[in-house]
């Protein structure tokens, strides 16, 4: 199997048979100035950092919020977030036992 292959299985009557597919590999040719992508990365805005949030994460949880229940919370209240980033800043922030 080369580089460009991708194995899938497929099934015949009752027995599975693997094969390998090649793909065609696309080229990625642009004819977009770098002045206009310049442009549009300067326009982004920037990422909300959740680690100011992290009291708000605690107390949700400690309320046995799901963690997809809290991204909904605070994407409701217009922080643009997503399960795992809510998730990683909880471990982040989590209270861990001495040891």
């Amino acid at each position: 199997m080369n580089k460009h292959s991708l194995p899938f299985i497929t099934q015949v009557g009752h027995a599975l048979i693997a094969h390998t597919k090649t793909l065609p590999m696309k080229r990625l040719h642009t004819n977009t100035p770098p002045e206009t992508v310049l442009q549009a990365a300067q326009a982004e805005p920037k990422k909300i950092k959740l680690d100011a949030y992290y009291q708000t994460i605690l107390i949700l949880r400690a309320k046995r919020f799901s963690f997809r229940q809290i991204a909904n919370w605070l994407n409701a209240r217009g922080l643009p977030t997503d399960t795992m980033k809510v998730y990683r800043v909880w471990l982040k922030f989590r209270a861990t036992p001495d040891k």
